[in-house]
């Protein structure tokens, strides 16, 4: 069963996932991973919304160190 992140809290582990698997070049568990986040789920909508509200977050704390 793939677990959909769908909230902001949980969004940067799956990130940091994705990021080790590709550095790694592990094909296998970047596609795992990239299901978490792109794939069908009846939360989309949520999972959209924690991704909107992350690069949010990401873009303030930039801005704030700028």
């Amino acid at each position: 069963m793939i677990q959909h992140p769908t909230v902001v809290k949980a969004l940067p582990e799956v990130l940091n996932q994705a990021a080790a698997a590709r550095r790694a070049e592990n094909a296998e568990e970047l596609r795992a991973v990239l299901a978490q986040l792109l794939g069908p789920c009846p939360a989309a909508a949520a999972r959209s919304a924690a991704l909107r509200e992350l690069v949010e977050i990401e873009k303030k704390s930039r801005a704030r160190r700028g």
